[in-house]
């Protein structure tokens, strides 16, 4: 986050964006990724359609486990990831010379809705290049996918 890609990274988003069908628009500066989530809060599109498509995946992952076991599944996943979000969290900080908390948590946040996400679209036996799954595949790499906007997913 916030340095342009190298190759070798820039070969792996592009693979990840062909495997889902999806253009990628790479963010490479911090005041560039404040403009796209300050259009993304002005536009709710993008937060609708995925706030859809998760209820879609819950009422479809609900059907095959039923509503308790998938929340505990999701719960006990959650649990089980903090320690690495915290880890990698401390790790990319450190290597971008970040102090601000604030600006932790929310990555912090993000990344633990993107793998609520992705642990949805599994249960609900979605593809592997729905959408929510990339989401997750683009923070494994080091990215942070901020919003899609003009068809394209914009990855800080």
């Amino acid at each position: 986050m916030g340095v342009p890609p190298d190759p070798g990274e820039l070969q792996r988003l592009v693979a990840l964006a062909d495997t889902a069908d999806l253009p990628l628009a790479i963010v490479g500066t911090w005041a560039e990724a404040i403009r796209v989530l300050a259009r993304a809060d002005a536009d709710s599109a993008d937060w609708d359609a995925r706030e859809t498509e998760r209820e879609i995946l819950w009422q479809t992952a609900a059907e095959r486990f039923g509503e308790d076991a998938l929340l505990g599944m999701l719960t006990a996943l959650r649990a089980d990831a903090t320690p690495v979000l915290d880890h990698a969290l401390r790790a990319a900080a450190t290597r971008l010379t970040i102090a601000d908390p604030h600006l932790g948590s929310e990555a912090i946040g993000a990344a633990q809705l993107a793998l609520q996400h992705a642990a949805l679209a599994f249960f609900a036996d979605a593809p592997a290049s729905h959408r929510f799954r990339t989401h997750l595949a683009l923070f494994a790499v080091g990215r942070w996918p901020l919003a899609a906007i003009d068809a394209r997913l914009h990855v800080f």
